[in-house]
């Protein structure tokens, strides 16, 4: 895929050949320190032999140094260096924003470094005949992310099983039909993405191994489906001078090979990638493998940096502190995750989704206490203009009782004469009360005495 001139110098054609074993050999090593070794490996190497050309591990893979990458993105297939990584990470998001308008499913991924050199590998893959991928790494690292990115940038069909109630073998045998009715006959490019939940059964995986081996499944088509297949590529293989039906069978099994990109989602963790590799072969041997390893703290800031960068905490360098705090959270629970292996033999996982949710939860959490906060602020402004309401109202009552107050002070005094004269008047009434009422007793005594006590009493 490299055309002479942008190899031609030493220098390039060997930064070519290194990034190629980089792809080989490196992709394959599962461990730090052996990818480590490797790149010490090739850089001493190549710094002994190609002493003229200048590379060596210092300037190839030393801190600091920014990685060897060839790609085939950046110029619609002709695979050239990555030069600018500023530039090239501009246009993986001008393609991730083209994907988001024409598809209804959005996903905001951030380029760090890691997610690049993903993106090239899997595109350097899907753009080979007969590319497959083995994409290890746990749930949640990105994986189908990043190849749908890869599949959009290649304008692949991306294709995925929908597992339902009563899905079984023979739906998965449906399913392989159509994907390959759709790469052999139709010859379009597609990439079948089977992810390690949807491994239901494992016929479904001695299927994909003989796919992988020999581009065909025993007894997948009927006979008159073959002799339709032929007839319908009879045009197409006849320019090439294929006309017997061996030959269309054989140019139909090439073409879906070539067509038909198997990429394998697994997790590394328990011992079914181990059985399941032991068991089909083809799985390690017909695949290019891509570790999704830990991420960086720099990836894990820079998806932090993302996701907060809308969100109000104060100023920019609270949000950059903020951004730096989780980084460090999630890697120090990774840090204590590998300690607590050491010392208990108990493995326990964090994947980048864990720090996803982590970053969204505290998003919500922030404005679920926003909220609270803003509600608490509203009862309370409300409470004091209550309060300033009620005060102006009692001050306004103030200077009306100081206005009446010599008013009252009058009727006040006025009251307290009418009382004193009542009172005067009541006693000289209880007097002539007094006297009244002894009068009337004394002629009725004297009535009584000049009757003789036999007088009836008057009314």
């Amino acid at each position: 895929m490299v055309r002479p001139k942008e190899a031609s110098t030493s220098k390039l054609a060997i930064g070519l050949w290194m990034h190629e074993c980089n792809r080989v050999f490196y992709d394959r090593l599962a461990t730090v320190d052996d990818r480590d070794y490797f790149h010490h490996m090739l850089g001493d190497m190549v710094g002994r032999t190609f002493s003229s050309s200048g590379l060596n591990y210092e300037n190839c893979y030393g801190e600091g140094v920014e990685p060897m990458l060839w790609s085939g993105i950046q110029k619609n297939g002709t695979y050239d260096e990555i030069k600018d990584l500023t530039k090239f990470k501009a246009m993986l998001n001008e393609h991730l924003d083209d994907y988001n308008l024409v598809n209804p499913t959005q996903m905001k991924l951030v380029f760090f470094m890691d997610a690049i050199k993903h993106v090239c590998r899997i595109s350097r893959i899907l753009m080979q005949p007969r590319g497959n991928a083995m994409l290890i790494g746990v749930g949640g690292s990105g994986k189908q992310s990043v190849t749908r990115i890869a599949c959009h940038i290649g304008e692949m069909t991306f294709y995925q099983l929908e597992i339902g109630r009563g899905y079984n073998h023979m739906s998965f045998l449906e399913d392989l039909k159509e994907m390959m009715l759709i790469a052999g006959v139709e010859g379009k490019p597609l990439a079948f993405v089977l992810l390690d939940t949807q491994i239901i059964d494992e016929s479904f995986l001695e299927d994909v191994n003989n796919v992988l081996n020999t581009g065909e499944v025993p007894n997948l088509f009927a006979m008159d489906e073959y002799n339709k297949i032929c007839e319908d590529l009879r045009p197409e293989l006849s320019k090439q001078g294929i006309e017997t039906r061996d030959g269309l069978r054989a140019g139909f099994v090439d073409r879906v090979r070539n067509n038909l990109h198997i990429m394998l989602c697994h997790s590394p963790v328990g011992d079914s990638l181990r059985v399941r590799c032991r068991q089909f072969p083809s799985l390690i041997n017909c695949t290019t493998i891509d570790w999704f390893s830990t991420w960086p703290k720099e990836a894990l800031t820079s998806v932090a940096r993302q996701f907060l960068k809308e969100e109000d905490l104060g100023g920019e360098n609270v949000n950059e502190a903020m951004c730096d705090m989780c980084a460090e959270l999630h890697w120090a629970v990774e840090s204590f995750g590998d300690k607590f292996f050491n010392e208990l033999r108990r493995r326990t996982y964090t994947t980048p989704k864990s720090f996803l949710d982590m970053v969204e939860l505290y998003i919500v959490m922030l404005s679920e206490k926003r909220g609270e906060l803003k509600t608490q602020r509203d009862r309370l402004s409300t409470g004091v203009t209550k309060l300033n309401e009620t005060n102006a109202i009692v001050e306004n009552l103030q200077v009306e009782l100081t206005a009446l107050a010599p008013v009252l002070k009058t009727k006040g005094e006025e009251a307290a004469k009418m009382i004193a004269q009542v009172t005067k008047e009541s006693e000289a009434a209880n007097i002539v009360k007094v006297k009244v009422e002894a009068d009337e007793i004394g002629k009725v005594t004297r009535r009584e005495g000049s009757t003789g006590g036999n007088v009836d009493t008057i009314p």
